[in-house]
C-alpha cells in the first residue's frame, strides 16, 4: 500500500526536527514539509491520487490559510484515506474538541512533542502501522 506522510506548519526548525522523529519512529523515511495551508492544498491537489493514504502532521495557527482552513477543505475528500495528527502550540480545550469533530482528525498533540510521542501514536493508531 503506497502511503505519503505530509508535515505542515510554518516553523522549518520544526520540519527538521520532524523529519528526523518520523525516520526514527518509522512512520516515514520521506515526508513532504510544507510551510502553510496555501502550499499544503497546492500539494495535495497535485498529489492526492498519488497514494492510497496520507498522513498530515497539521499546526493549526499558520499566517495566510491556517490549519482550519485546510481541515475544511479536507472535509469534502471523503473518497480519500486521510489521517489528521494536529500538532498546535495552542491548548486551549475549546480548538482540541473543535479539531476532533473533524472525521480525519485521529490525534491532537501540543507542542513540543518528542519521539516517544510519535512512537506512542504509532503503536495506539494501528492505521499507522501501514505507514
Amino acid at each position: 500500500m503506497k502511503m505519503s506522510t505530509a508535515v505542515v506548519d510554518d516553523d522549518r526548525i520544526f520540519h527538521f526536527l520532524m523529519e528526523i522523529m518520523l525516520k526514527e519512529s518509522k512512520i516515514s523515511n520521506s515526508p513532504v514539509c510544507l510551510l502553510e495551508g496555501a502550499q499544503f492544498l497546492q500539494w495535495w491537489h497535485k498529489h492526492k491520487n498519488d497514494s492510497e493514504a496520507t498522513l498530515i502532521f497539521l499546526d493549526l495557527n499558520m499566517p495566510l490559510v491556517d490549519g482550519w482552513h485546510v481541515l475544511d477543505k479536507l472535509r469534502d475528500e471523503k473518497e480519500k484515506n486521510i489521517f489528521i495528527i494536529i500538532i498546535t502550540s495552542s491548548i486551549d480545550p475549546k480548538d482540541r474538541k473543535r479539531a476532533e469533530a473533524y472525521p480525519m482528525v485521529i490525534d491532537f498533540m501540543v507542542k513540543p512533542i518528542h519521539l516517544d510521542d510519535l512512537i506512542g501514536i504509532k503503536q495506539s493508531a494501528p492505521l499507522l502501522q501501514y505507514f
